[in-house]
């Protein structure tokens, strides 16, 4: 069993699940999708490290990028992500997941 150490997440997006599109993902989905593939490579030896791991897509929030219309407010993504990271377990390592706890594919 694994006594984590520490937690770490990464914040991502939707936008990145290559699973969603086939090729290209455009410049903001491609960016995502390689942070996305380079946290997978990472995750193993974080996990060794005792490190539970995990990728956070905010959810559509309403900011600049994400305009007035979007679903959530900043605090409503900012609580629903300290939520999410204070109930991390060791079974969450490596996991996609979204800004109210879902598990998100890849």
């Amino acid at each position: 069993r694994i006594r984590p150490s520490g937690k770490l997440s990464i914040m991502t997006s939707q936008m990145g699940s290559r699973g969603r599109r086939k090729g290209s993902l455009g410049d903001y989905g491609d960016s995502k999708a390689a942070l996305n593939d380079e946290f997978r490579a990472r995750a193993p030896a974080w996990l060794a490290a005792g490190v539970v791991a995990v990728v956070i897509h905010p959810g559509w929030v309403q900011t600049d990028m994400g305009g007035p219309g979007a679903a959530i407010t900043v605090q409503e993504s900012a609580s629903g992500i300290i939520q999410v990271m204070d109930g991390l377990t060791p079974n969450d390592h490596g996991k996609f997941l979204t800004w109210d706890g879902r598990e998100h594919p890849w």
